[in-house]
């Protein structure tokens, strides 16, 4: 005969998962708390630290960077929001938010000329000739750009940076755009091959080749960029015919150097 479960087993049995409980609710408690007590040690610490080299943090561009580096080691992101705890105290945050939006106005002020595509090595020049009073003594470097245009993945992936050097020497020569349009995979590759070149024309023939793409494809991705302005035709007409150039504009105009109307 099977015996059934007794009273005093069951209010035994409740008065342990009670128990339970109440020690895990215990250990939670303890364990915000100590989390709270960390945290605010680490606010304090940052604080301190921004207060000694807010001056290094806003004009050593190197300096700058290696903080960003150190921050993210810890899983702290001063750039996760411009107005946030870690921006009021360091002020990092308010400085690439500011350089992210001087980045798409010095972009598009040219972009008649390139279509919204320019050198980074062009594009770093104007900045630091026609820098905000914010900014004034703070010497912009390459990591401040890449670090600008990481903030603008929010807005889309029309602004970004192509590389076209596999030689970290050479990453002045990278193309740094912002159009209202995502560039698509295809018209990537075409300004990526056409930048390894070293040259700021090409035919048709050149990129298929190249790509070992077929003639419609390279014609489709050429023609989008015809029609963002990022690619001009040069047609000219002779003895052995027609003959059809394709330029980049971003890459033979001095547009560091553009008039600023």
């Amino acid at each position: 005969m099977r015996r059934r479960v007794g009273v005093a087993s069951v209010v035994h049995s409740r008065n342990a998962e009670q128990l339970f409980t109440k020690k895990s609710t215990i250990i939670d408690q303890n364990s915000i708390a100590k989390l709270e007590t960390n945290l605010e040690e680490l606010k304090q610490k940052l604080k301190w630290f921004a207060s000694k080299h807010q001056v290094d943090l806003q004009t050593d561009a190197a300096f700058r960077n290696e903080f960003l580096n150190m921050c993210k080691s810890i899983g702290v992101d001063p750039l996760a929001s411009s107005k946030g705890y870690w921006t009021q105290y360091l002020g990092v945050g308010t400085y690439y938010y500011t350089l992210a939006v001087q980045i798409v106005e010095t972009i598009l002020s040219g972009v008649d000329r390139h279509g919204g595509i320019m050198l980074l090595k062009d594009l770093w020049i104007r900045l630091e000739r026609h820098r905000p009073n914010f900014l004034q003594d703070s010497h912009i470097s390459f990591e401040d750009i890449f670090q600008s245009l990481k903030l603008m993945k929010s807005l889309g992936k029309g602004c970004g940076y192509i590389r076209t050097s596999s030689q970290k020497s050479q990453i002045d020569q990278g193309l740094v755009y912002c159009v209202p349009e995502e560039l698509k995979q295809d018209q990537t590759l075409l300004l990526t091959n056409v930048g390894q070149s070293g040259k700021c024309c090409f035919k048709l023939t050149d990129v298929a080749d190249s790509l070992g793409w077929g003639g419609l494809r390279t014609k489709t991705a050429v023609d989008q960029l015809i029609r963002d302005g990022i690619v001009w035709v040069e047609k000219r007409g002779g003895s052995e015919g027609e003959y059809v150039r394709y330029w980049l504009p971003g890459l033979f105009l001095n547009n560091s150097y553009e008039d600023d109307e």
